[in-house]
């Protein structure tokens, strides 16, 4: 394995020897997370959610992320349609206040799609974040009413013919 690694450019072994190179693009990502245009956030924000998922963030740049994912949620006022990570990903990031994060996606995601036409995408949405985690718990949970409620919707779910 130390073989495979060894051919691998630095950027895939964490923060590497340049420590304040790695800062400052960092910094970079965070600022179009902020305030780039729509394909500049979600692919800053993918490339911040895999730094963060391989442990490569200070704790200061993962609340950072944390934040921004959270104020861009509330700006675009939708959930997984404006968000580019997704649902369970999104949970784990650290920096924002979990209850604000889980009554954005109840109101967002789930109150939409048991008030609607079922569609695949925000089914996929609540399945990521209401999975069990390796330590079994869970990121979001369903009240028994919604999840009832999401079931029958399913059950009745007819997919719309193609014209």
């Amino acid at each position: 394995m130390a073989e495979v690694m060894a051919r691998f450019p630095g950027r895939i072994r964490g923060r590497g020897s340049d420590e304040a190179g790695f800062t400052a693009r960092v910094a970079v990502l965070l600022s179009k997370l902020i305030c780039g245009d729509p394909l500049t956030r979600g692919r800053a924000a993918i490339r911040l959610g895999y730094l963060q998922r391989m442990g490569s963030l200070t704790p200061e740049e993962g609340i950072s992320f944390g934040k921004s994912r959270v104020v861009e949620a509330r700006v675009c006022f939708g959930f997984s349609q404006h968000i580019s990570l997704l649902a369970h990903v999104l949970f784990d990031i650290p920096g924002h206040d979990k209850s604000d994060l889980t009554r954005l996606f109840r109101s967002n995601v789930v109150a939409k799609t048991l008030s609607g036409l079922v569609s695949p995408d925000p089914i996929t949405e609540i399945v990521g974040a209401t999975r069990a985690r390796s330590d079994g718990s869970r990121a979001f949970e369903l009240t028994s009413d919604e999840a009832l409620k999401l079931f029958d919707l399913i059950l009745v779910w007819q997919p719309v013919p193609s014209q």
